[in-house]
């Protein structure tokens, strides 16, 4: 699914050290640093004592522990109100509408109705899939298809469960012939809803941000032209319970701008209940989010019960919320370690590399303190060109089948031996090498990242099983399997104990890349 990102370009003001230094953490700061250090400390006890004690029976190690994890996490929460101070400095409104909660930001938790009216009013889509341009008497199918196939509905008819159904059973069996959601004709008929509207062309109540007509009017929603509007008959979706499945011709006479700006936001409002109430809705767009947060090749029965809350909250002005609590919390996405064979997502290109930059406190090159987060040439390298997707298709079809498989993993239609090699030499550049240096203009700080809190356990603890348990902890939740540490543990300890530094970056590398962490579960 397409997805329409606002970016703010942002500066990042350097603090001074009494900023933070001056006053104690803030409780909230304290309580992460107890259950970030409670954490590694039931995951290893003697390498925790190590690694913060100070005193002779290391009794100390868990104040210290708290200390210095609230001191650096009070210190990221005055850099982020510093960077958020200077974002909202340089464009309050461009500020307000990626982070605001009010009433015209609500689509990240929102209602799914509420969010594809707006994205269909928003210049940036009708530009992108023409809509912008489409009149009466030019009609284009471009986003309405998109619409249906990408966004809602989808090719095919759905049961709630996200199987498909077939002419011959239902769900389909081998060979059978799925049940079209939609012809030629509905296109054409939904095409015919959405004519006559564009970008903003003048200053008005309803296009507050209109400059110039040499400046495009990205902001407002598109305004409508209704002499540009079909106003004959249109068929919709007739499903059982379909509301609107057929929109009348605009009343007689229906000659005055008015009459005809009414008509066309009826017939808008009523063509998106009609879709919005289609069955297919449900289950499409919890099996997408679904695949997304948590895994490729979901069960039927998982993707039924979020589809059940996602029917349940239809009338919810915060029904994705719930939709979004369901996919996290249910059991299929929690418990213990997964041993399903089709659970899990290989991690594409653009995560896998911020996964690595989260883990190590990525900073900026050396001179630098912060990271200028130009990624995306080594990231494009992977396969995925961040925010510029080959096609309205995104980076890989939903349903891309394994070869050699039944299963069903989009991701991996970017893996292949070019891209598996491009992730090995990625890993190589950041853990093993130096990162990116400084290389002004397009990459003025650089990128790098630290082993700081890797590599004490590697040189106080010579068998390297101290270092491999922290990193099981902190890369892998815990999931390495004893297999995979029997195959580690000779290759870190390989390297001399008195290079506690590269046995640290070579275990790094070796679980990075290896397919047990690259497949998220």
């Amino acid at each position: 699914m397409r997805k329409l990102i606002f970016l703010a370009v942002t500066a990042l003001l350097a603090l001074p050290a009494l900023a933070v230094a001056g006053s104690p953490p803030s409780p909230a700061s304290q309580a992460a640093a107890v259950k970030q250090c409670t954490t590694e400390r039931n995951a290893n006890a003697p390498g925790f004592k190590l690694l913060y004690g100070t005193l002779p029976n290391r009794s100390n190690a868990f104040g210290k522990c708290v200390s210095k994890l609230a001191q650096q996490n009070e210190q990221e929460h005055a850099n982020a109100a510093a960077q958020c101070r200077t974002e909202r400095s340089a464009d309050p409104g461009v500020f307000a509408t990626n982070y605001g909660t009010g009433p015209k930001h609500k689509n990240a938790f929102g209602n799914w109705r509420q969010l594809m009216s707006d994205v269909t009013l928003n210049p940036g889509m009708g530009n992108y899939l023409d809509m912008i341009t489409s009149t009466k008497g030019n009609p284009n199918e471009n986003y309405p298809r998109e619409f249906l196939q990408l966004f809602n509905v989808g090719l095919f008819m759905l049961n709630q469960d996200g199987t498909v159904q077939c002419v011959e059973h239902n769900p389909c069996q081998t060979g059978d012939t799925p049940i079209p959601t939609y012809d030629q004709t509905t296109i054409n008929n939904f095409t015919k809803v959405l004519t006559g509207w564009r970008d903003c062309r003048a200053a008005s109540a309803t296009c507050p941000n209109y400059v110039s007509s040499s400046v495009p009017d990205y902001k407002d929603p598109m305004d409508l032209n209704p002499s540009n509007h079909d106003l004959t008959a249109k068929t919709l979706f007739n499903y059982p319970g379909a509301p609107f499945p057929v929109i009348a011709a605009c009343a007689s006479p229906c000659t005055s701008s008015t009459d005809r700006a009414n008509y066309a936001n009826t017939s808008l409002n009523q063509a998106l209940d009609n879709i919005y109430n289609h069955p297919n809705v449900a289950p499409f767009v919890s099996k997408h989010l679904i695949q997304a947060m948590v895994t490729s090749d979901p069960t039927p029965a998982y993707v039924g019960r979020v589809s059940a809350v996602f029917n349940a909250n239809r009338t919810s002005p915060d029904q994705m919320r719930e939709v979004i609590k369901a996919i996290l919390l249910d059991p299929e996405a929690r418990g213990d370690v997964k041993t399903d064979p089709h659970f899990g997502k290989l991690r594409e290109p653009v995560q896998l590399a911020t996964n690595l930059m989260r883990l190590f406190n990525a900073t900026g090159a050396t001179g630098f303190a912060a990271s200028d987060g130009q990624l995306n040439p080594d990231v494009s390298g992977l396969g995925q060109n961040a925010f510029n997707a080959p096609s309205v298709f995104n980076y890989y079809p939903p349903d891309y089948i394994i070869p050699g498989t039944s299963l069903t993993g989009p991701e991996f239609s970017l893996f292949n031996t070019g891209t598996s090699i491009a992730r090995a030499n990625f890993a190589n550049t950041f853990v093993m090498g130096s990162g990116r240096t400084s290389a002004p203009p397009d990459r003025p700080n650089g990128t790098v990242i630290s082993l700081a809190d890797v590599i004490p356990y590697s040189s106080l603890d010579s068998t390297g099983n101290r270092m491999l348990d922290y990193l099981n902890t902190k890369m892998m939740h815990g999931t390495m399997s004893t297999q995979m540490r029997n195959l580690l543990l000779p290759a870190v300890t390989a390297v001399a104990a008195t290079d506690p530094t590269t046995r640290a970056k070579v275990a790094v590398y070796l679980i990075y890349t290896s397919s047990q962490y690259q497949v998220q579960r």
